[in-house]
């Protein structure tokens, strides 16, 4: 293991289950995106996650950004099998490992949105907005990416651009739902 740390989640009004968590820069330490050779590798292609240190149970992740070097930046969603105040996430970067796990592995990046109907961050490519989830709901959007709180946001004037979801036959709502934006 070339470098390891815990993450301990923050207070939380009470416990979820299979849950995103997302790490933004600022919970890494600052070893952890030096740019050393102990560092994590740009792109996070080393980057693994457990509930343990003994390793008991390795977790799903979804490597948005990591740069580890010159400018250090990251933004991972992790999943875990239960959020509660002061659960610990065990990071590591694995000697052996230099990509991450194929999107639709057990631990890709899909896994970590397996419980969702689909699920955007707003990354536009050839024109549609990528689905995270794995379901390939094509959504056409018109825009341009803009900094949020979290990553890239579709920007449009309120007017002019928009995103669309097309019908899709794993969104098969048959009552209210809830879209959050």
């Amino acid at each position: 293991m070339a470098f390891g740390f815990t993450y301990t989640l923050p207070t939380i009004t009470g416990s979820h289950t299979s849950f995103p968590v997302v790490m933004r820069t600022a919970d890494f330490p600052s070893a952890a995106l030096d740019g050393t050779g102990d560092a994590l590798a740009n792109g996070g292609g080393d980057l693994i996650a457990y509930t343990d240190d003994g390793k008991g149970t390795q977790l799903a992740l979804e490597v948005l950004t990591l740069v580890s070097s010159g400018s250090p930046d990251a933004l991972i969603w992790v999943k875990i099998p239960t959020a509660a105040t002061s659960n610990t996430i065990y990071i590591e970067a694995d000697d052996t490992q230099t990509v991450q796990p194929a999107a639709d592995s057990t631990f890709g990046s899909e896994a970590v949105w397996a419980d969702y109907d689909f699920t955007y961050h707003a990354e536009v490519v050839s024109g549609s907005l990528v689905d995270a989830a794995g379901n390939n709901d094509v959504t056409v959007a018109s825009g341009s990416a803009a900094a949020a709180a979290i990553g890239n946001g579709l920007d449009t004037d309120g007017s002019s651009g928009e995103g669309v979801i097309n019908q899709s036959t794993t969104l098969t709502a048959t009552s209210g739902f809830t879209l959050s934006v």
